[in-house]
C-alpha cells in the first residue's frame, strides 16, 4: 500500500488538475468534437486501404526480393573518399558500334532511334523469389499454389545451382 501512494497521487493529478486543457476530465469533454473531425478521416482511410488491397496482394510475394535488393544495394556504395560515399556505376546505352581495324578500332555513333533495334523486352517473367536458387521445400519461386499462371510468371526461370 505504501508503494502505491506515489502512483495514486500522480494518477490524481492526471485525472483532475487546475488549469485548462491539461487533464483527463477535460479531454473526455472534448471527445465529441474529436469524433466529428476524426470520423471522416477514418472513413477515407478505410476506403484507401480497401483500394490498395489488390496492389498489396500483388506486391507481397516480391517482399523478399525487394528487401534483399535494399539490403545489398548499400554494398555498392561502400567505397568512400574525402567527399563521402560514392557508387561505382557504369551505364550502358549502346551508343556506339565498334569496328576493329589494324589501327586499334573505330567507334561509330549509333543514332538514338536505332539503339534498341534487336532488343526484346518483357520476355522474361520471373516468379517472386526467383532471384535465388530453388529451395528444398519448393517455397521459392513462389507461384501462389498455382494461382500465378503462365501469363503472370514462369516458375522454370530460376538461377542455376543447388
Amino acid at each position: 500500500m505504501r508503494d502505491a501512494r506515489p502512483t495514486i497521487r500522480d494518477l490524481r493529478t492526471l485525472v483532475r488538475r487546475d488549469g485548462p486543457d491539461n487533464d483527463l476530465v477535460e479531454a473526455t469533454r472534448k471527445m465529441p468534437s474529436l469524433q466529428k473531425v476524426a470520423s471522416p478521416a477514418f472513413t477515407q482511410g478505410q476506403a484507401a486501404l480497401q483500394r490498395a488491397q489488390p496492389v498489396l496482394e500483388f506486391i507481397r510475394p516480391y517482399t523478399p526480393d525487394l528487401v534483399g535488393w535494399l539490403r545489398d544495394f548499400g554494398q555498392g556504395a561502400a567505397n568512400y573518399d574525402a567527399n563521402g560515399h560514392y557508387a561505382r556505376i557504369q551505364p550502358i546505352f549502346n551508343a556506339f558500334s565498334f569496328a576493329d581495324n589494324p589501327a586499334g578500332g573505330v567507334l561509330t555513333p549509333i543514332p538514338p532511334s536505332q539503339r534498341m533495334d534487336g532488343v526484346e523486352t518483357g520476355v522474361i517473367k520471373r516468379c517472386p523469389g526467383a532471384a535465388s536458387q530453388r529451395t528444398e521445400d519448393n517455397s521459392a519461386p513462389y507461384t501462389d499454389n498455382g494461382n500465378l499462371g503462365p501469363d503472370d510468371c514462369d516458375p522454370s526461370l530460376v538461377l542455376p545451382g543447388p
